[in-house]
């Protein structure tokens, strides 16, 4: 009688989960209707890809070199030795506390004349443009007592006069084409195997750069766009100091067959691995904690991905129409699946969400068609309160069948 019972509390709870759980329904009925936005995003892309092809021109036109450094700024451990014997006795020496991090070195003000918008969280600064700047070599590093974090799309773009760049380690993000036919640009002297650095830096990568790269030792990011439709290149090496690869920094790569991403990478930009459909498996470290909009959108030759314990956001659209990937892990660290996350990955036929996920967006698993069975690390009761934004969001309504983990241990049983 006991064990009837339970199995009649488990079928009611299932039903629940098919009934409620897809809650919160949205009015959206086409699923077209939603793609056209995506669409016109594509159609940005397209844009940028032909500016791109038409700086083909210009990269053909450099061979490698050395980079110069810019002169960043590197932290000296900024730990002051206090001699000071002192002439009662006691301690004579303090050599400072080992255990404290090196000081950060003071900013340094950025060239006069250059344009900044202040940031939205009033924290930093991002470059937007020359503005009235007419040095031929400059720094970028600090404004007005606060760290530069940003230099926009285009920022230097025909800057014929630009020859010199000093980059300071508060910067974060580089957009594309920021530097594109600059003095500093043109000179074949600081391009080295194809590639452009500034300082810590990668700037930009040649469209014809064949075979496998390694990314420099030491370099910090990779701007956005850097290796854009660079369709010869098979294989990259990213080494474990880069912390951000920007957006569209690999897209259109369709030779690329394999990336790892160190633990040292927090985030990967909008469109990073945007149609890499030679892609078959992706790392992602446990240092990322947000997978961009579209990041691997249209990989359609993807069949393994593992997403790294820190991830906390999966973006919108970030793996979808990526037809061969068979089975998705999502660990406990995610908080949040975005749109079309998964959409149209039609060999799906197994997913497991961990119980950190609260919600899951519109059509997330829309058209996951072989999706057989779906795993959560969490309990029924956590599972129901995930805030599904409309039933092709619940990967349950393809799938039929959720394994709940027991608990203490890591075994699944079916409700």
């Amino acid at each position: 009688m006991k064990k009837l019972l339970a199995l009649t509390l488990a079928l009611l709870m299932i039903l629940g989960t098919f009934a409620s759980c897809g809650g919160k329904s949205s009015d959206k009925d086409d699923p077209d209707d939603e793609y056209e936005e995506n669409e016109e995003e594509n159609e940005e892309n397209e844009e940028k890809e032909t500016v791109i092809g038409e700086n083909s021109e210009s990269n053909a036109e450099n061979d490698g070199g050395n980079t110069e450094n810019g002169g960043n700024a590197e932290n000296d451990g900024g730990n002051t030795e206090n001699g000071g014997n002192t002439e009662d006795g006691g301690n004579t020496e303090n050599s400072g506390n080992e255990n404290e991090e090196p000081e950060e070195e003071p900013l340094v003000e950025s060239t006069a004349g250059l344009e900044f918008e202040l940031n939205a969280d009033g924290k930093g600064y991002t470059l937007v443009g020359k503005g009235t700047c007419t040095a031929t070599e400059i720094v970028i590093d600090g404004y007005n007592g606060l760290p530069v974090t940003s230099i926009g799309d285009r920022a230097f773009e025909d800057c014929s006069s630009l020859a010199s760049v000093t980059i300071g380690n508060s910067v974060t993000g580089i957009g594309y084409n920021a530097f594109y036919n600059t003095a500093y640009y043109k000179n074949e002297s600081n391009w080295e195997n194809g590639v452009l650095y500034i300082g810590k830096y990668l700037i930009d990568a040649k469209i014809d750069i064949l075979g496998v790269y390694d990314v420099k030792d030491g370099t910090k990011l990779i701007a956005d766009s850097a290796f854009f439709s660079s369709s010869s290149l098979t294989s990259v090496a990213i080494p474990n100091s880069v912390t951000s690869i920007g957006d569209d920094a690999f897209h259109g790569c369709t030779s690329l067959t394999s990336v790892t991403i160190p633990n040292s990478v927090t985030s990967i930009g909008n469109g990073a691995f945007y149609s890499c459909d030679s892609l078959t498996s992706v790392t992602i470290g446990n240092g990322v904690t947000s997978i961009g909009e579209r990041a691997f959108y249209n990989c359609d030759s993807l069949t393994s991905v593992t997403i790294g314990n820190s991830v906390t956001s999966i973006g919108i659209c970030a793996f979808e129409d990526c037809t061969n990937l068979t089975s998705i892990t999502i660990p406990d660290s995610v908080t949040s699946i975005g749109e079309r996350a998964f959409y149209d990955c039609d060999s799906l036929t197994s997913v497991t969400i961990g119980n950190g996920v609260t919600s899951i967006g519109y059509m997330a698993f829309y058209d996951c068609s072989s999706l057989k069975s779906v795993y959560y690390s969490g309990d029924i009761a956590s599972w129901c309160n995930i805030n599904f934004s409309d039933d092709s969001a619940n990967p349950v309504i393809y799938a039929k069948k959720l394994y709940i983990k027991k608990s203490g241990t890591n075994e699944y049983e079916l409700l």
